[in-house]
């Protein structure tokens, strides 16, 4: 097995809405289950209003985050933008372990911005969870623990071995 990031996402326009001039959110079947996930959230009305976290639970997690009862109402609605899930579907992604890779993501997003790097952006922290991945990936030599990435927007990964 590779360990490069898998990356995912659904490039087709018919199954999309446009919620700015230049992105379509695509309808992705989030999934369900309990097995754990580390995800990116983006306001469909500000895409620079991006939300990076975990949960067991990732479709009740994003109902929670619109529903009326949560902070940053005034952004709503968000959509997934991309989510880390363990590659083999039968192997917990541990609460332990997703707060590591939620504060790893964070971190290099921060220091994104603290840098003024170009790539400050949507696409930018889109690519910084990509790499995190790739990189978690060619460390760990157990299979059962490789991370798989998941965006469910155009994304170009820029060559770096995305299936």
């Amino acid at each position: 097995m590779s360990s490069s990031a898998h990356l995912i996402y659904d490039t087709d326009k018919s199954k999309s809405r446009k919620v700015s001039k230049s992105v379509h959110v695509v309808d992705t079947k989030i999934p369900y289950g309990s097995s754990g996930f580390v995800y990116m959230l983006s306001s469909c009305r500000d895409f620079n209003n991006c939300f990076i976290g975990e949960t067991a639970n990732l479709q009740n997690r994003l109902r929670h985050h619109n529903s009326s009862h949560t902070w940053g109402s005034e952004h709503r609605p968000y959509f997934v933008v991309a989510y880390i899930t363990y590659l083999h579907q039968s192997h917990e992604f541990s609460r332990d372990e997703r707060l590591i890779v939620t504060q790893r993501w964070i971190n290099s997003c921060s220091n994104m911005v603290t840098s003024n790097s170009e790539n400050h952006n949507l696409q930018g922290y889109i690519s910084q969870g990509f790499q995190l991945v790739n990189n978690s990936n060619s460390t760990n030599t157990d299979p059962d623990h490789h991370l798989q990435f998941h965006c469910t927007i155009p994304f170009s990964s820029g060559g770096r071995g995305s299936d």
